[in-house]
């Protein structure tokens, strides 16, 4: 299963295996990750403040899965649904769908309907803010105590990395991709990526990325350059030579 990190490997788990029943995915979340499914419950309700318990996101993403193949398969009866989906009977798959989105299985084949993803990710938790990633940290602590220590080492580096470092969340989740890839601990790569950023940055003919596009493209100031990546809802190195004097033709300062 290729995932940037065990809160995210656990997710995909589940939209693969939304056809399990909830036992065996339990199963499955500790043969991936050493994690219990209450452990692991612990997690998910501290990062989300108490609003999202594992066995219920469980559900929500197998009524999602359900709802797709209404829409995508229409010739595959909604009993034929109900029973590869652990129903006993299509009037069970029915009441679990309306409980959820307040229709019928009927209504959203019919009208094709297209319910909200809402599959989560860590980075939809892990936010650019000490306070909060400090309370997180010291809550996760509290509340798992050292039934996960190797596995909470992931988060509580990530959330290092945020902190100490001044890595985006963009950032952490690819070096924890290429720790996986490479094989190499999530913390060494870190601490690896920081003290080469540092050593870099410090070399006297150093110009960052951001200059040297600016310098390319002709972009006259810091406050251009942001002002333009603005309009066009890009990344700096998106830009093009093309792209600031489209910008400029349409804007009256430069």
């Amino acid at each position: 299963m290729e995932s940037k990190n065990v809160f995210d490997a656990i997710m995909d788990y589940i939209d693969d295996s939304v056809k399990l029943s909830y036992e065996e995915i339990s199963r499955g979340i500790y043969e991936i990750s050493g994690y219990t499914d209450l452990d692991f419950g612990k997690f998910l309700s501290i990062l989300s403040a108490g609003k999202i318990g594992l066995h219920n996101y469980f559900l929500k993403r197998r009524m999602y899965f359900i709802s797709k193949e209404l829409v995508d398969d229409p010739s595959k009866s909604i009993a034929d649904i109900a029973q590869e989906y652990g129903y006993s009977e299509q009037s069970s798959l029915s009441r679990a769908v309306k409980q959820c989105y307040g229709i019928t299985p009927g209504k959203i084949r019919k009208e094709k309907l297209e319910m909200k993803n809402e599959k989560l990710q860590l980075s939809d938790f892990i936010k650019d803010n000490y306070e909060n990633n400090n309370r997180l940290c010291i809550a996760l602590k509290n509340e798992i105590g050292d039934t996960c220590n190797n596995d909470f080492g992931y988060f509580e580096s990530f959330i290092h990395a945020i902190d100490e470092y001044g890595f985006d969340t963009a950032t952490c989740c690819a070096i924890s991709e290429i720790s996986e890839r490479i094989e190499v601990p999530f913390s060494i790569l870190l601490n690896t990526c920081f003290d080469t950023m540092i050593d870099v940055h410090s070399q006297n003919d150093y110009i960052s990325p951001r200059i040297e596009k600016a310098i390319d493209c002709g972009i006259s100031s810091e406050e251009e350059l942001e002002k333009i990546c603005e309009y066009y809802n890009c990344k700096y190195y998106e830009l093009s030579e093309t792209m600031v004097k489209e910008y400029r033709k349409h804007n009256d300062n430069f």
